[in-house]
């Protein structure tokens, strides 16, 4: 499903992957384009149980998420703080299989820049079928080509420059 929301609170709590379009991606890239024009198909293609999100002109989705964070990781403050920034230094896809509101810190979230899609993908249908099938645990193709072409940061530690951010996931 495709949800065009300004608060998390609009969002069903019942899902099972949660794909967040987070910062500004209006330039043209295959990626950004993929998810700015072919939103609607996304949003089929995932199905009732997974929802594709995106924020709204005058929306507060980036704060909400960073809110969310904080509250679950509270000794952590500089995730909070690294989701604040994704409008303007990274943005990109945030995936979590819980509702924001109801994550813990033992839940998974994975942060994936635009960039490093558009560097790993060489076309947006093969990105589309990607998506989907994380989405729904089919196979984790997604992850695996990105892995082949970045390195992944596992634990709570970040990195702007290596392009993915990962927290409590064993990929």
């Amino acid at each position: 499903m495709g949800y065009r929301i300004s608060t998390i609170n609009n969002l069903p709590e019942n899902l099972g992957c949660y794909f967040f379009l987070v910062g500004d991606y209006r330039n043209s890239s295959m990626v950004n384009d993929l998810f700015r024009e072919g939103f609607n198909i996304i949003a089929d293609r995932l199905g009732q149980n997974n929802a594709v999100i995106q924020n709204t002109e005058k929306g507060h989705l980036e704060w909400d998420l960073a809110k969310a964070l904080h509250d679950v990781v509270t000794s952590k403050s500089e995730l909070a703080d690294y989701i604040r920034e994704f409008e303007s230094r990274v943005p990109g896809l945030l995936i979590m299989w819980k509702h924001p509101k109801r994550l813990t810190n033992r839940d998974a979230i994975v942060h994936i820049p635009f960039q490093v899609l558009d560097e790993t993908y060489t076309n947006s249908t093969e990105l589309l079928l990607d998506l989907v099938s994380f989405a729904k645990n089919e196979n984790e193709n997604l992850i695996s080509k990105i892995k082949a072409h970045h390195k992944i940061i596992k634990g709570l530690s970040f990195s702007l420059n290596l392009g993915v951010f990962a927290i409590n996931i064993d990929l």
